[in-house]
């Protein structure tokens, strides 16, 4: 027997009915939703569902910010080298500092 229930990714990181439902990407941006999709990436190496939110909401890149984090500060903090290249890429603000005045290239020497 098939089994029908969704993978935990899709419940834990999709919070709108249809994306738990379907595995759609909302068409409002949620900035606390890519964020999770970053740290999904972090703990387990599936990096889709992050690029598929960044492909569709393209605006996140610069003014998504959660406790004075930006999307850039947030990868650097967790060590995604490969989505602080994409983020660069595509134009994200890398002179932002956090609440505490600290850079990107203090966040780096941190890790």
């Amino acid at each position: 027997m098939h089994d029908r229930n969704l993978p935990i990714h899709l419940t834990n990181i999709n919070r709108t009915s249809e994306r738990a439902i379907f595995g759609v990407v909302s068409m409002v941006p949620n900035v606390t939703d890519i964020m999770e999709a970053l740290r999904y990436w972090a703990e387990t190496g599936d990096e889709k569902q992050f690029h598929i939110m960044l492909h569709y909401h393209t605006e996140l890149k610069k003014n998504a910010t959660v406790d004075g984090q930006t999307l850039l500060m947030l990868a650097v903090d967790l060590g995604l080298w490969s989505a602080v290249v994409v983020l660069l890429c595509i134009g994200a603000e890398k002179n932002v500092t956090d609440s505490e005045g600290n850079g990107l290239y203090h966040i780096a020497a941190k890790r």
